[in-house]
């Protein structure tokens, strides 16, 4: 039985140095990593964390839990894919690993703390994931409520049945005065802690929570609390890479079964196969756009000049400089949103801040109650707008920052996703041209943008907290919440019962959609007036320029399903190959399916064929099969 931790020598030692953000030796028990550099400060990473046991992890009696840990680490950051990634999408992974500890310590019934990781069974790891997709609040994950009322009573500390602002300073007063850190009283064997404000978990702010009016029709829809790719892909990392793990011959390793890891890493957590061709109708794209133009030429300008008026007043009050996590009153706010709104905007309806989510909670955003829904809707239409006119990634528009328009060359200038200029990810930046209503519309949100506190990155498109509007509301989900809010202002229309509530990476796709399905409605002419080119040829360059070839397969590939009775030679080729015979029949998905794969292996090409004309708007869609092999 080792009694100490001699046998961990350096690990490979001529690989350290090349992880240039570690400041620390492997054997150390606290890291520190250069990889907060927005912040200003190093991320470190504290070993000495109690197991259920209330023994450390760093105590001699679990060195190989430890060692294993710390291995597991190391080989995240000698990921090749690392050296590419930002130093935001490093961080994710690492605080995905670091999750997926804190579950298994959380949780543990006792098997963890006594054997390690080789305890860990698929059965457990099941059990943790499903938690994470419950709970993606982390204060709920880790039973928070439950945490704190019991260590209150056990300071002596008594909430009162109607609590205010003012109860909440004295509590924290009290904490204060008996020098406690309460989120180090409540989370202490978790890594990194969870982050909260006793203001909005004791006020409980049940009655003003983001929620939808319809469930979604997208299956792939991020906010879903079962979505994969938005809630345990990070965790997920480590699953895979202990997996890999086992290929290595280090006996000082201690890992859960193989079969057991596999398990997990082909187990279907949505329940359902994610669809690939989840566009949605490009005549209703485009009525959506009608729509969020015409509310942009009516409101925007005072939903913008109203809202800053807001800050301004807050700001004389003195408020915005409030260093303490405490919720303004609602009457306050009320007042104040009555006094600093337009003569236009108190016609519209507007009477209060925000609203709470009651049965007539969509009935009243409709009815423009609200300066916070209406600011919200207003949001939801620049992003609607920018990312249809765009055709950029979310995460390349997310990065758009203050001022990074030019009105006189109707450029703008962005960090451009999947194109680094160097190692750890610094993304290059690119200028493109766009439309004055695009530079109109991120004029207005850069107003607000240039208002807001706690916006260290100086992003565009950060969004009010609801509680402290001086503050930027640091969620990337509020970029979905604008748009979902403008759908259901616009009451979108349902597909079986639920609301298609569309995303960046189908928003993409609109204006090639546009261009393929232009023949049956004339879009043309609305997409050229959109972009400034003369005719339907430049329009598909630029369409070339701006999507990738999947995205363009894609849209070809739902193009043709659509219109497959008008191809007699594809028909043949589709029996040959995936033995079609009736179309009355097929899933269009499978058929959508079928056809990208023709055109990923280049077994055929679908391209417009421009006419000659006076203004060269003519062109017909040609599907050339090259190969019946």
């Amino acid at each position: 039985m080792f009694n100490n931790l001699d046998f961990l020598q350096k690990f490979e030692t001529e690989k350290e140095f090349q992880i240039p953000f570690l400041k620390s030796s492997f054997e150390d028990n606290i890291w520190s990593l250069e990889l907060n550099k927005t912040k200003k400060q190093n991320t470190v990473i504290d070993f000495n964390i109690p197991l259920k046991d209330g023994v450390l992890l760093t105590h001699t009696r679990n060195y190989k839990t430890l060692y294993t840990f710390k291995k597991l680490i190391m080989n995240l950051f000698y990921l090749d894919e690392m050296y590419l990634n930002s130093e935001a999408t490093i961080l994710a992974r690492l605080y995905g690993i670091l999750h997926l500890f804190n579950l298994i310590n959380f949780y543990d019934d006792g098997s963890f703390a006594k054997n390690g990781f080789k305890s860990v069974d698929k059965d457990q790891l099941l059990f943790l994931f499903n938690k994470k997709l419950h709970n993606p609040i982390l204060f709920d994950l880790y039973s928070g409520q439950e945490k704190l009322a019991s260590f209150l009573e056990s300071e002596g500390i008594k909430i009162p049945a109607n609590l205010t602002n003012a109860d909440i300073l004295q509590i924290e007063k009290l904490l204060k005065t008996k020098n406690i850190d309460l989120q180090k009283a409540l989370f202490p064997n978790l890594f990194l802690g969870v982050q909260f404000s006793l203001s909005n978990v004791l006020l409980n702010k049940v009655n003003h929570k983001y929620i939808r009016e319809y469930s979604s029709y997208f299956r792939n829809d991020e906010t879903s609390s079962h979505s994969v790719d938005s809630t345990i892909q990070n965790l997920l990392t480590g699953i895979k890479l202990m997996n890999k793990m086992h290929s290595d011959t280090d006996h000082n390793c201690s890992l859960p079964f193989k079969s057991e890891l596999e398990f997990i890493l082909n187990y279907n957590f949505n329940g359902k196969e994610i669809k690939h061709f989840e566009t949605y109708p490009v005549e209703s794209i485009f009525k959506i756009m009608q729509s969020c133009l015409d509310f942009h030429f009516e409101y925007g300008k005072d939903i913008t000049k109203s809202f800053c008026s807001f800050l301004n007043s807050i700001e004389s009050d003195g408020l915005s400089n409030n260093k303490l996590k405490i919720i303004i009153d609602k009457n306050y706010l009320d007042n104040l949103t009555i006094k600093s709104s337009s003569s236009k905007l108190k016609s519209l309806g507007v009477s209060c801040y925000y609203m709470e989510t009651n049965e007539n909670y969509f009935k009243n955003i409709r009815a423009n109650k609200s300066l916070l829904s209406l600011l919200k809707v207003y949001y939801g239409c620049v992003q609607f707008v920018v990312g249809a006119l765009m055709a950029r990634r979310q995460s390349e528009i997310s990065s758009m920052e203050i001022g990074c328009f030019d009105e006189s060359n109707l450029q703008l200038s962005f960090r451009k996703s999947k194109s680094y200029i160097h190692s750890f990810g610094i993304r290059d930046y690119i200028s493109l041209p766009t439309t004055e209503v695009v530079i109109d519309m991120l004029k207005n949100i850069n107003e607000i943008a240039k208002k807001l506190n706690n916006n260290e990155s100086n992003k565009l498109f950060v969004f009010p907290n609801t509680w402290t509007p001086w503050n930027a509301k640091r969620d990337k989900h509020n970029f979905y919440e604008n748009l979902d809010t403008l759908f259901d202002y616009l009451e979108v229309d349902l597909i079986n019962d639920k609301r298609p509530y569309i995303r960046q990476h189908q928003l993409r796709r609109f204006f090639a959609m546009a261009f393929f399905w232009s023949k049956g409605f004339k879009s043309i002419d609305t997409l050229r007036w959109f972009l400034g080119h003369t005719n339907a040829e430049h329009v598909y360059h630029y369409i070339q320029e701006n999507l990738d070839g999947q995205v363009m397969n894609n849209v070809k590939a739902q193009y043709i399903t659509e219109n497959i009775e008008n191809h007699n030679n594809l028909k043949e080729l589709l029996k040959t190959k995936f033995g079609v015979v009736s179309y009355d029949m097929i899933d269009k998905d499978d058929l959508a399916d079928y056809v990208n794969t023709l055109l990923e292996n280049k077994l055929i090409t679908v391209e417009p064929e421009f006419l000659d004309d006076d203004k060269n708007n003519q062109f017909e869609i040609i599907v050339k099969v090259k190969n019946h092999g």
